[in-house]
């Protein structure tokens, strides 16, 4: 019996592969397909098992996402202890006095800073990959939605947006 296994069922979900997509062992069938895994060499496109492009398994040399992200994350979350510790708002919603010493107003943005690069470098990155390919995701969402609480806070300890009423002053003052 002959099948045609160039598109999938789609009553059928897809199921997941070590072979960087559907593999054809599942589509049913009185006879199996003995499909190969997928050998990428460095610097070349990632061929999936039926010699396609656009799989995710050309990220050669990349090593173990999961882990990178996880250390990046372990990182910044012990940056994020000084920053939210030396910040006015935290401070006064708890009711503690911030410390007071030389550069202690500089702790939070400074460690924010560090944190934005550090920890949104993946993101920043995949961000100018998608515009570089003109394919907009989710890289370039997160990246733009850092970016802007990033400039934003920058804004307000530099002084351009000294309180909330402020910045709600200028909104009312637009509104018709």
């Amino acid at each position: 019996m002959n099948h045609d296994h160039s598109q999938p069922d789609p009553s059928k979900p897809a199921p997941e592969s070590r072979y960087g997509d559907e593999d054809d062992r599942s589509l049913g069938g009185d006879h199996d397909h003995h499909a190969t895994p997928i050998t990428v060499e460095p610097n070349s496109a990632a061929l999936d098992h039926h010699g396609e492009h656009g799989t995710h398994l050309g990220h050669d040399g990349h090593g173990d996402h999961a882990a990178q992200f996880r250390n990046r994350f372990w990182l910044t979350l012990a940056l994020t202890i000084p920053v939210v510790i030396f910040s006015g708002m935290f401070a006064d919603l708890l009711g503690y006095p911030l410390p007071d010493f030389i550069g202690a107003d500089w702790i939070p943005p400074v460690l924010g800073t560090v944190i934005f690069l550090y920890g949104g470098a993946p993101f920043l990155t995949g961000a100018w990959a998608e515009l570089r390919k003109r394919q907009p995701g989710m890289m370039l969402l997160i990246a733009m939605a850092i970016t802007v609480a990033f400039v934003a806070s920058w804004a307000t300890t530099l002084g351009y947006c000294a309180d909330s009423n402020s910045t709600l002053d200028i909104w009312h003052g637009l509104a018709p």
